[in-house]
């Protein structure tokens, strides 16, 4: 075989192996952004908590660098190939498993209403005791969605005071206070009655009117066929969009 034809077959080896690799990185790929975008993050829990950082770290060694190191390295025959392309396997099978453990634990498993402020906060699958959750159409398992949780708290104001000081020096909050939950449908009078006058809101903010309008305008219906409650994720703030009818969540406005 001549030199060139020996540069041509490495060269279609090359690529076959490449292939091969990103189709195969490809598809493991896909099926956690699924799992990532469908069950996990939702939208518009994917938008509020900015977990893209993430994705992207995991997708760029699985899909790219892993791939491309593939190309570099192979060679049909070579001495050290296994050494190597197991070395870039294990490096993308640790990508992989830094990044469901990441998403998987910090995944948005309520947005907790709680009764002092009527503000919705995420509260992650890592800031839970699942063993406190009372009613059992509350609890979560690896394939649940995030849920709508009103937090009913007991306690008198002076209570409220001194646990809430002793709360912000451990790091822990009220939405976190999961023996107190509630599904959201049982409280949906409390709800509708503080969600925010976003009419008032938009005659004030000229961009907030251009952003309301245009999500009714995408899911149809009027304006008072849905109710916007202020959420704050670990990461951004904004207003959850919820249909009136059902408190299903619709969409979200985040700044």
């Amino acid at each position: 075989m001549s030199e060139k034809s020996e540069k041509i077959a490495l060269i279609q080896s090359k690529l076959k192996a490449f292939a091969i690799h990103l189709g195969g990185s490809a598809a493991i790929i896909a099926v956690y952004l699924a799992l990532v975008f469908l069950v996990w993050y939702p939208y518009p829990y994917f938008a509020i908590e900015k977990v893209w950082e993430v994705i992207r770290i995991v997708v760029g060694v699985d899909v790219f660098i892993g791939p491309l190191l593939t190309l570099v390295v192979y060679r049909a025959g070579k001495a050290s190939l296994k050494f190597d392309m197991s070395a870039i396997i294990i490096v993308q099978i640790a990508a992989l498993l830094w990044g469901v453990s990441v998403t998987y634990s910090q995944r948005p498993v309520y947005a907790a209403l709680v009764s002092d402020n009527y503000i919705f906060s995420i509260v992650a699958a890592s800031d839970i005791d699942s063993a406190t959750i009372v009613d059992p159409e509350l609890k979560t398992s690896l394939w649940t969605k995030p849920k709508l949780v009103y937090v009913k708290l007991p306690y008198s104001d002076e209570e409220y005071t001194r646990i809430g000081k002793e709360n912000m020096a451990i790091g822990r909050t009220f939405a976190q206070y999961s023996q107190y939950y509630l599904p959201i449908d049982k409280v949906k009078d409390v709800v509708i009655e503080h969600s925010v006058d976003i009419q008032a809101r938009m005659k004030q903010f000229d961009q907030l009117k251009k952003d309301v309008t245009g999500l009714v305008k995408m899911h149809g219906g009027t304006i008072d066929d849905y109710i916007f409650v202020s959420i704050e994720g670990r990461v951004s703030l904004g207003f959850l969009m919820l249909r009136r009818e059902d408190l299903q969540v619709i969409d979200a406005l985040l700044e």
